[in-house]
């Protein structure tokens, strides 16, 4: 079957002190209800960072972790390019932050304790139906859309192949160190309606796509897309079902999973 697909990232990562230290004050967050402040003194900084590189059009918001944030990337059809506006983005943003007295760290673990740097991969098709049109009878709704088979198979896959890419997604140790519970990192094999304590988690925002959240920053971009778009073939290709889907918390010890490592 001839598969179209559509693939876009998210990339998350840390800004820092000079010398490689959290910005933000940890007394003032308590993740995942409430995000960290930035320091007072680092605000002008990360504000002029943030607008800089708006100009060469990269969309910088603030994540979870203390002074952790996240670029995403347009989606695009094609691998190649995506993994190189990654790579531009990394080489980029460095250069912008050290002209502010700031650095960046992409490690997939930076800091003990708090949430790690995720590479997360999204994949569309318009297999998957994307705006529930036939699902419902030509009308759009807001929000969950039934799944096609599509879309579901594409799941199985990803599952299916996950352990088989662990050399891609977790390429050194400090990789193995951001699967951690309750961190904002899968640990188990497992799919969810956008849960983020899954593995593979369906965002309720449009278009219908497939979040993969495994790989971390220090990954190889390119293979892991690859990675992502082969499994999902595979999967539709071979109609490998996902399973039923996780509604609660994954990291919980009541679901017993296969685990990511």
């Amino acid at each position: 079957m001839n598969i179209d697909h559509t693939i876009g990232a998210e990339l998350e990562f840390y800004i820092c002190s000079p010398d490689g230290e959290i910005i933000a004050d940890l007394t003032s967050g308590k993740f995942p209800q409430k995000r960290y402040d930035i320091l007072p003194q680092f605000q002008p900084k990360i504000l002029a960072y943030i607008n800089e590189l708006k100009s060469p059009g990269f969309d910088i918001s603030e994540e979870s972790g203390p002074g952790q944030f996240e670029v995403q990337f347009k989606p695009n059809k094609e691998a190649d390019k995506l993994a190189e506006e990654i790579r531009n983005f990394r080489e980029i943003s460095a250069e912008v932050a050290v002209k502010h007295e700031l650095i960046l760290n992409f490690t997939a673990k930076p800091f003990d304790g708090h949430c790690g740097n995720g590479l997360h991969i999204h994949f569309s098709s318009s297999l998957f139906d994307p705006y529930g049109l036939a699902a419902n009878n030509g009308a759009m709704q807001a929000k969950n859309d039934p799944e096609n088979q599509y879309i579901l198979w594409a799941i199985g896959g990803m599952l299916a192949n996950m352990n088989k890419h662990n050399a891609i997604f977790f390429p050194n140790e400090n990789s193995l160190k951001r699967i951690t519970p309750y961190l904002n990192a899968p640990t188990k094999i497992c799919w969810g309606r956008n849960n983020r304590s899954c593995a593979i988690r369906i965002p309720d925002s449009k278009p219908k796509r497939i979040e993969h959240r495994v790989a971390g920053t220090d990954t190889d971009a390119l293979a892991v897309i690859k990675a992502v778009i082969s499994d999902a073939e595979q999967g539709i290709n071979n109609k490998i079902s996902p399973g039923e889907p996780i509604f609660g918390n994954a990291w919980d010890a009541q679901y017993q999973l296969a685990t990511i490592i």
